[in-house]
């Protein structure tokens, strides 16, 4: 795990799935790191789940590890998503490549 003053990226096993936790301010100066976690929970096989609950802030660099992240994995994200980090999603006509889930539970229950 790594941390600055702004946001913070950890995975973990859970329930045959990797889930990974992003927290408070997630940009370009983080995506170096968040990309080094998302691939090392990718590695283990299980879906990916991003659990985006506690993000305050996210820029194009989320975006674009998620859209990679996509395209080599199954992928599911946790929600609820910020408004700030959702007009990400919006503004850029993302949106409809990703299903969101209301909670963990959820999202693992899709996986199976």
């Amino acid at each position: 795990m790594t941390s600055d003053e702004r946001g913070t990226v950890t995975w973990q096993p859970e329930q045959d799935t990797a889930v990974v936790s992003f927290c408070g301010d997630i940009d370009f100066e983080l995506s170096e790191h968040a990309t080094q976690v998302v691939n090392e929970a990718a590695a283990t096989g299980m879906p990916v789940i991003a659990d985006m609950s506690q993000i305050r802030f996210a820029d194009s660099a989320l975006l674009n590890l998620l859209l990679r992240t996509r395209q080599r994995h199954r992928l599911l994200i946790v929600g609820p998503v910020a408004d700030a980090v959702m007009r990400v999603f919006d503004v850029t006509g993302t949106a409809g490549l990703f299903t969101f889930y209301p909670t963990r539970a959820a999202a693992q229950q899709a996986s199976r």
